[in-house]
């Protein structure tokens, strides 16, 4: 695999962020700017100089965070002592029993077992003003899994460029959804980092925020809306399939799915076809270095064969060199975002491909938008696409929920 956070430590690192910060002030500003004016050398003709630049920003600190090894990790216990403020709520672990299949046996490989997690409730309060009460007969929520890689972030209030996106969908749920928890599932690492939380961690603790709303909160299973985006819409669509395959008592699948630019690949194995979207998307998508350096990938495998990341389609469900033919069977409405210019496309549409051959077209929504990149839904100012894509949701909620 390729090298990654080559510049992780000193004095390395500290002379690569001098490096960088030079560089990127005295040379690549002004060359940006510079062939930003002119719209056939920008991403995308249709694009503004101020999105291009910004674009190319966004691209900056990206590869940059990957070339440092910069991880952006919540303090929980800090988060815990203002819980009435950000809506946060320990959530048990699912008991070891839940843990069954082909996941107890990768569990067991990396070692990893059920344990206490947080997450935070956004939206909709209580008279008391609490976050984390019991449902109403009939309430829908949203149960928001969070992207970043599985290496970064958190679902906490204020997890800027997220929020936008949470409250774009909540507002056009067609009154569906006035409050959604996010969970804060364990992140993985791998050198030069301590290795921590392979899969499938994640994955377990995706399970037992899922009982913690269906079991402990009293939400129907038919009035969860799982929402995932990017690494958070695999994880998604991996729960999805395994409490299916599970049939884990009590936690029978949501009612719909919804995979925001979901991270689908973590082979590279599009990547290897002559002008994948990986190649053609270069300039016009941010993410490139995120799925470049590998460094998910290897986080995620933990003590796991390397072949496994290729193979294995709970680790990359569009993989090119598996066959999935029967594992998406029975999946609940589900609807996939991506956007045109993403440098994942090509596996969304794979995985587009593969679900609607295990449950048809009619079950599987696919909405994709011209020159779009990853996660634009989060940024208010990527129109006309965001408004577009929001009616969009917003008509994918009328048509499963409220033409029944």
């Amino acid at each position: 695999m390729p090298q990654y956070f080559r510049y992780a430590v000193q004095p390395w690192k500290g002379l690569y962020i001098a490096y960088f910060v030079l560089f990127a002030l005295f040379i690549r500003l002004p060359l940006w700017g510079f062939a930003a004016i002119w719209p056939g050398w920008r991403p995308r003709r249709s694009w503004s100089w101020l999105r291009t630049m910004r674009n190319y920003m966004n691209m900056s600190v990206v590869e940059f965070m990957q070339t440092i090894g910069m991880r952006l990790l919540p303090d929980v216990e800090e988060n815990a002592r203002n819980a009435d403020k950000l809506g946060f709520v320990w959530v048990d672990p699912v008991p070891g029993t839940y843990v069954q299949g082909e996941i107890a046996q990768m569990a067991k490989t990396n070692g990893v077992v059920p344990a206490r997690i947080s997450g935070y409730w956004h939206g909709k309060r209580n008279p008391e003003g609490k976050f984390g009460y019991l449902a109403a007969p009939g309430e829908k929520v949203m149960y928001w899994l969070r992207g970043s890689g599985y290496v970064n972030g958190t679902s906490a209030p204020g997890s800027l460029p997220l929020e936008p996106m949470l409250t774009g969908i909540m507002a056009h749920s067609c009154g569906l959804i006035t409050r959604t928890f996010g969970l804060d599932y364990r992140l993985s690492a791998t050198h030069p980092h301590d290795p921590v939380n392979p899969y499938p961690a994640a994955l377990i603790d995706v399970v037992s925020g899922y009982r913690y709303l269906v079991a402990t909160l009293g939400f129907a299973p038919a009035d969860v809306i799982l929402m995932g985006d990017s690494s958070g819409g695999h994880l998604g669509l991996n729960l999805v399939r395994y409490l299916i395959s599970a049939s884990l008592p009590s936690l029978p699948p949501p009612g719909a799915v919804m995979l925001l630019h979901p991270s689908l690949d973590w082979a590279l194995t599009h990547d290897m076809l002559r002008g994948s979207s990986m190649q053609r998307n270069y300039y016009a998508d941010y993410v490139y270095a995120v799925f470049d350096s590998r460094y998910t990938a290897q986080a995620l495998l933990g003590a796991l064969p390397v072949q496994e990341i290729y193979t294995n389609a709970w680790l990359s469900p569009a993989s090119l060199t598996i066959d999935t033919a029967g594992l998406f069977k029975d999946f609940p409405p589900t609807v996939v975002v991506a956007g045109e210019a993403e440098v994942s496309v090509d596996p969304m549409r794979t995985l587009r491909d593969r679900l609607r051959a295990d449950n048809g077209p009619e079950t599987i929504t696919y909405l994709e938008y011209e020159d779009a990149f990853h996660e634009f839904i989060a940024m208010e100012w990527f129109e006309p696409q965001r408004t577009r894509a929001l009616k969009d949701l917003e008509a994918w909620f009328e048509k499963v929920f409220l033409e029944k």
